[in-house]
């Protein structure tokens, strides 16, 4: 047993952050990760800015945004929880398609305006 705790401790040496903490609700935490893979194809497009500064400032903007977004849905999830609420998905199916049969529109419609009100 010592002899494997020795060939061990080099490689405790060695930690590495794999990942920013953005913030944290409740026992959960938003970490970089989590913020960034959101909208993988919005990130690529800010880091395909050329411009540093402008490749920044737009980061930062949809850092806060997304973080403020990622945090009011913790909130909402934590209180369902805590409330004892919880939603299957046949409900939430069903709550979709009663919304786009009684607004008239198509399914793709309905997609395209949800990926509009998201951004």
């Amino acid at each position: 047993m010592l002899p494997l705790l020795f060939l061990t401790l080099p490689l405790q040496g060695q930690a590495q952050i794999i990942d920013r903490v953005y913030a944290r609700v409740a026992d959960d935490v938003i970490t970089k990760y989590e913020v960034d893979s959101l909208e993988p194809g919005v990130i690529q497009g800010i880091y395909a800015i050329t411009d540093s500064q402008e490749r920044e400032n737009k980061l930062n903007e949809y850092t806060k945004e997304t973080l403020d977004y990622l945090v009011e849905q913790y909130i909402v999830i934590n209180a369902a929880k805590k409330e004892g609420i919880t939603v299957r998905d046949d409900e939430v199916d069903r709550a979709v398609n009663d919304i786009i049969l009684k607004s008239g529109i198509d399914t793709e419609t309905f997609l395209k305006i949800l990926e509009r009100e998201k951004k």
